[in-house]
């Protein structure tokens, strides 16, 4: 079944002290795009799991699918694309809705992002919408700057791109 994920992204002008906040978990992550026009196809390789995902066009809300691969078969994907991207992730709170943080490595370095996350099936995806719109972020998370809607930010062009995005102005 195809579900919709809908999420919201913004930038942090500083990386919060994790110390003082319980991160309930912790990977690494790295994300191979074997497509992103039509739609996207990635490949998400961490330490104890791989998958491949599906993602259609959108920017607040897209349809996703996502199974878990064996090893070999996400190493022999990643590998038939340059356009990838390595972050370790901390997600925060892991249920809805979902916050992930996001720090980004290699060309990326310094790019630190928090998406709150929610998933809907179809019936119920202009309520999650109308919550995911009212959501503010906690405040210990300090300055930041919504970039949901620009796609220098999205992942897949993140993984395409050889620098990391021009800062936004931040409020």
């Amino acid at each position: 079944m195809m579900n919709y994920e809908i999420e919201r992204k913004w930038v942090l002008l500083n990386m919060p002290l994790l110390s003082r906040y319980q991160s309930e978990s912790k990977s690494e992550i790295h994300q191979a795009y074997l497509l992103t026009k039509p739609f996207e196809l990635r490949v998400r390789i961490t330490q104890t799991k791989e998958y491949i995902t599906i993602k259609s066009k959108g920017k607040l809300s897209r349809r996703e699918w996502e199974h878990q691969i064996p090893k070999w078969l996400a190493k022999i994907l990643s590998r038939c694309t340059p356009h990838s991207l390595q972050k370790t992730r901390y997600c925060l709170q892991c249920e809805q809705p979902k916050l992930e943080l996001d720090v980004y490595a290699g060309r990326h370095l310094g790019l630190v992002v928090i998406e709150a996350e929610w998933t809907s099936q179809s019936d119920n995806r202009q309520i999650v919408e109308t919550e995911a719109l009212a959501y503010s972020l906690p405040g210990w998370l300090g300055g930041t700057t919504e970039v949901t809607y620009c796609s220098e930010y999205k992942n897949k062009t993140l993984a395409r791109t050889s620098k990391p995005p021009k800062r936004p102005d931040y409020a």
